[in-house]
């Protein structure tokens, strides 16, 4: 934990120009270090949080001015360490003031967070930050992570970010309205898809995304209501893929549709030719364990079994070499004598060439 804290303090605030060694001198307070040279940040973050609070927060004042790099991740371990020295009051006015920079804000936003790891705290200023589309969308992004967030009025605000004109805004807003209230999350989602149908919605992939997750979680019951849910993301995955030329969208909901762990989303996806080769390998590798159970049947299916050759040349796997060559045997009349010609050389090639399946995958369901 400690070496997670000093890699992303040191990004952020060498970024925003935090701490220099020439601070430390002040004539109407003891001297604290002096100089850095020859201390180890060890050292120079025991000084720093020997400090009383009010000299600790004027040191980070100063540090904001020269830059050191080098020592950094010093002074922003401290800063977060003592997130609890700063009242409410004092974090809220260097959030939201223009005096600072939107790389300071980001930083006071991170230690307003620290303090309020549980989001148990607001402010009307917050809030009025989160709908101030003047203000920088990666900071409302940010911000939105902290802040309490649960009455009508908080999920109010919420629901409008999933509307921004920000494409990560948005996509967030409704990730995290997934997160605190599904329900609300999953009938917005639905909204938006319908509208994407019918003619065009641009918030479609947290959309996606949001009914994605929530089919993943509920995977284990697949009940009739699970199923109609799946096929009606089916069908908007598949306009995307077809339709669509952002291909960042496409790998999104690529990403979605493997997240289902399902055998009809898996063949959506190896059998499209609007996906590449790349991202089939990528779904058949994270799904292996729907084609080996469809092999590993009392009576495998002559459909199943060709559909998991045509994966196989698109991703040899070892361990359904096993599986592959049981099903063949079960069901010799699943391939003409001409097509079962190349078989054995596939065989070999997941044998010998093919990558080991993770089995873990399976485990984890």
């Amino acid at each position: 934990m400690k070496n997670k804290w000093r890699i992303f303090c040191a990004s952020v605030l060498a970024a925003t120009a935090l701490a220099s060694a020439s601070t430390f001198l002040s004539a109407d307070r003891r001297e604290v270090l002096g100089h850095v040279d020859g201390l180890t940040d060890e050292e120079i973050l025991q000084q720093l949080m020997e400090l009383d609070s009010k000299n600790f927060k004027q040191e980070i004042e100063r540090s904001f001015v020269n830059p050191d790099p080098e020592h950094a991740g010093c002074w922003g371990e401290a800063l977060f360490k003592r997130a609890n020295d700063y009242s409410d009051e004092e974090l809220i006015e260097k959030i939201v003031s223009s005096k600072n920079t939107d790389e300071l804000r980001y930083v006071w936003i991170e230690v307003y967070g620290k303090k309020h790891s549980e989001k148990d705290h607001n402010d009307p200023r917050l809030l009025s930050f989160l709908q101030d589309t003047e203000q920088s969308p990666n900071l409302r992004s940010s911000l939105m992570l902290y802040v309490r967030l649960e009455t009508e009025e908080e999920l109010a605000i919420l629901q409008q970010l999933t509307q921004d004109q920000d494409e990560g805004l948005r996509f967030n807003a409704i990730n995290l309205l997934n997160q605190i209230s599904p329900n609300t999350a999953a009938n917005e989602a639905w909204e938006i898809i319908e509208r994407y149908q019918s003619g065009g919605d641009n918030r479609i992939q947290g959309a996606v995304d949001v009914i994605a997750q929530q089919l993943a979680n509920e995977k284990s019951v697949r009940n009739s209501h699970w199923q109609r849910e799946k096929e009606k993301l089916m069908a908007v995955c598949q306009q995307i893929l077809e339709s669509e030329p952002s291909q960042t969208l496409k790998d999104s909901v690529i990403y979605d549709m493997q997240l289902l762990g399902d055998w009809d989303a898996l063949q959506m996806i190896v059998e499209s030719p609007d996906v590449d080769q790349i991202m089939k390998k990528a779904i058949i590798d994270n799904n292996y364990y729907l084609l080996e159970e469809a092999l590993l049947a009392p009576e495998p299916q002559a459909e199943d079994i060709r559909f998991a050759v045509d994966c196989m040349k698109i991703l040899p796997i070892q361990d359904l070499h096993d599986p592959l060559e049981a099903a063949l045997a079960a069901q010799p009349q699943a391939f003409s004598a001409d097509e079962a010609e190349d078989l054995p050389a596939l065989l070999d090639s997941m044998s010998e060439e093919g990558v080991k399946a993770k089995t873990w995958l399976k485990e984890d369901r």
